[in-house]
């Protein structure tokens, strides 16, 4: 026999043994590779789609300084910057998460000098008439674990008669609300534990 053949019947063997070696470590073990590879995907959407951003406003909120050790105190401080036309600064009073949908939210309302004075309205009666409430409860999202919000709820009585319209499936539809008609103005607070200061949630 030449060494030629004899060197390919021994890398020949070689490889059957180490295909033999790998059917059988895949016929075994395969499934459970399988389940491994599967996991370590759903792990790394998980990280991407939830822990990271999570994260990512858990650093913001550790950041951030806009806002009273009171709820009443931001809202004084909410107002006032409403009051200065500083919309960049007002916007910076709402929880991380809302501030960039605010503040454009803001600039529709100071476009028209009737939604501006009645928001200005809105907050000065819940300021001086709202009733407090405050209560903790473990959230899903925001600032901490354990949240601790406060709720200032103002019961108004309409003195006129006031239309308003939603579009539903569609189709818009318009709504009359009679005078004399009760309605709940509210403005609620969450507090940013890692700096222990309340912003505005709603």
């Amino acid at each position: 026999m030449s060494p030629f053949l004899k060197k390919s019947l021994i890398v020949g063997g070689v490889v059957i043994v180490a295909l033999f070696i790998l059917f059988y470590f895949l016929g075994v073990y395969g499934e459970k590779i399988t389940l491994w590879m599967e996991n370590q995907r759903q792990e790394a959407i998980y990280n991407r789609l939830v822990v990271e951003p999570r994260q990512k406003l858990e650093e913001a909120y550790k950041k951030d300084t806009m806002g009273s050790t009171t709820p009443e105190g931001t809202l004084d401080m909410f107002i006032a910057a409403l009051k200065k036309n500083n919309l960049e600064e007002a916007s910076k009073y709402y929880v991380v998460e809302m501030q960039e949908k605010q503040k454009e939210s803001l600039r529709s309302v100071f476009e028209s000098e009737e939604k501006k004075s009645f928001m200005f309205n809105y907050l000065t009666v819940v300021r001086d008439s709202g009733f407090k409430k405050c209560e903790k409860y473990i959230g899903s999202n925001g600032p901490g674990i354990i949240k601790e919000v406060c709720f200032f709820t103002s019961v108004h009585v309409t003195t006129e008669a006031a239309t308003s319209s939603s579009v539903i499936a569609g189709r818009e539809y318009s709504f009359t609300t009679p005078a004399g008609s009760k309605e709940n103005w509210s403005v609620g607070f969450v507090l940013n534990p890692y700096k222990n200061i309340w912003k505005i949630e709603n």
